[in-house]
Order: structure tokens, then C-alpha cells, then sequence
């Protein structure tokens, strides 16, 4: 059983059960419809488009639908998950996820697919589903499988015209950077050669990071950023100079002198 705070209510995990139930009957039945074998060069094209259209009319008319965007990928992964596993071996699945009131749904699913050897894969989805984990984690974990490193990294870097758009997002990437090494290196998360070339790789980024503060243009001293609040101004005790007893009672000697 995962963690408490990892758990999901058992309702939304019954759920993610039907769908992956789902998922893998869709992908039965469009092996049946569309045979593998009819998939020939020259008409493989056109028959996986109609076999889309045929899966998204029947996504509209049916009542219990399979709640997922559905395209040529996912059509291929159905059905190959309905090739890869037998009845049983999904009722399993879906059971142990019942149990564990996991978080496992069609998206690990499909994402498990990139592991090829079926027993790291079957061991990579008992562990994701007893530990309830989220894509994200499960996506990582899968990379560690199959020994691959990520190839894209996310989406295409934008680079700003603006030069000073440019030097502000080039800091932001330093901070994040060396906030990362930095909790990296609390949690004691890196291997101890890692840690020595992220440890020279923290000072050259600092480096930058320094060289980048002649650049950027900064608020004159004493002005306040635009939009945040000001600075509260404490207040001295005993409300002011002027409400100090030693100074009252030197301003009452001063006023009577003068009288």
C-alpha cells in the first residue's frame, strides 16, 4: 500500500481501473476490425485513418466512453497493449490498483510501452502502482530502464530579440541552476564524481551569473520595485522620541526655564 498522501480516493482510482480496461478492450477490438496483417505497405496509411475515425465516432456514442484525446499514437498503443497482455493479466493490473488505490492510469500505461524487455516493464508498473506514483516520476523511471537520456529536454529554448530580456532570462536560468545542485547536494542525491563536476560547474555558472550583474539594469538605490509594497517603517518604542519620558521631562525643564 502507498504512502497515505500518495493515495487517491478510491473512487477515482476505480476510475483510472475502467479505463485501463478500456483502453486495452478498444485496443482488442480494433485489432479484430483492423487486422494487423491488413496493414500492408500502400494501404496502412488510409486503413489506420479509418480506424481512427471508426474509434472517435464510437468515443461520441458510446455512454462509458474512453476519456482520452485519441490519435494515430494512442490508436497504435491500444493496440498494442491488446497484443502484449491477455484478460487476465489486465484484470490483475486493474485489481492491484483498486487495492492500492493508485494513482496508475492509462498515461503510465502507454508510457510503460518504451521499456521492451516485458519483465523490466512488468516490474516497472508493480512498483508504479504500488507506490502511486505520478507521471512525471514514472516518465523518469522509465528513462532509468531503458538507459536512455532525454532527448529533446522539453521544448525549443526561446531566445528574447530584446538584450535585456535576454539577460534577464539568462539569470533566471543561473538561479535555477544553482538552486538545484543546491538541494541536489543536501539530499545527498549525486554520486560523488557527479558531485565534483557540478560543484566546478556551480562556478562557472556563478561566474556568469556575476557577469551578468554589470549588465543588467537594476532600480536606482533607495527606489522601490515597481509594484511591491513598501517597506513598512518601524517605529521607535514608547511611541517616538517625542514620548519618551527622559525626554519629556527634559523638554518640561527647558519650557519652565524659559518662563
Amino acid at each position: 500500500m502507498p504512502p497515505k498522501s500518495s493515495r487517491v480516493a478510491p473512487e477515482q482510482a476505480a476510475r483510472n481501473a475502467e479505463q485501463i480496461l478500456a483502453l486495452w478492450r478498444w485496443g482488442r477490438d480494433s485489432r479484430v476490425i483492423c487486422p494487423p496483417d491488413h496493414l500492408v505497405y500502400g494501404k496502412a496509411a488510409k486503413l489506420q485513418r479509418l480506424e481512427l475515425a471508426r474509434l472517435q465516432a464510437l468515443q461520441r456514442d458510446e455512454p462509458a466512453p474512453l476519456l482520452m484525446a485519441l490519435n494515430l499514437d494512442v490508436v497504435g498503443k491500444m493496440r498494442r497493449l491488446a497484443a502484449d497482455y491477455n484478460r487476465e493479466q489486465i484484470g490483475e493490473l486493474t485489481d492491484q490498483v483498486r487495492r492500492c488505490r493508485s494513482r496508475f492510469s492509462t498515461s503510465h500505461l502507454m508510457r510503460s510501452l518504451a521499456v521492451a524487455d516485458r519483465k523490466a516493464r512488468d516490474a516497472l508498473v508493480a512498483r508504479a502502482v504500488r507506490d502511486s506514483c505520478t507521471l512525471s516520476v514514472f516518465e523518469r523511471r522509465v528513462q532509468v530502464a531503458r538507459g536512455a537520456r532525454r532527448a529533446g529536454a522539453g521544448r525549443r529554448p526561446f531566445v528574447p530579440a530584446d538584450r535585456d530580456q535576454c539577460l534577464v532570462l539568462l539569470e533566471g536560468l543561473c538561479l535555477r541552476w544553482t538552486r538545484w545542485t543546491a538541494a541536489a547536494a543536501s539530499a545527498d542525491g549525486l554520486p560523488g564524481g557527479i558531485r565534483r563536476l557540478v560543484r566546478d560547474a556551480d562556478a562557472a555558472v556563478a561566474a556568469v551569473q556575476a557577469g551578468l550583474a554589470k549588465h543588467l539594469p537594476r532600480a536606482n538605490a533607495g527606489e522601490a520595485r515597481k509594484g511591491a509594497n513598501p517597506r513598512p517603517v518601524p517605529q521607535p518604542a514608547h511611541g517616538g522620541r517625542r514620548g519618551r519620558p527622559d525626554v519629556r521631562r527634559r523638554a518640561d525643564a527647558r519650557n519652565a526655564s524659559s518662563k
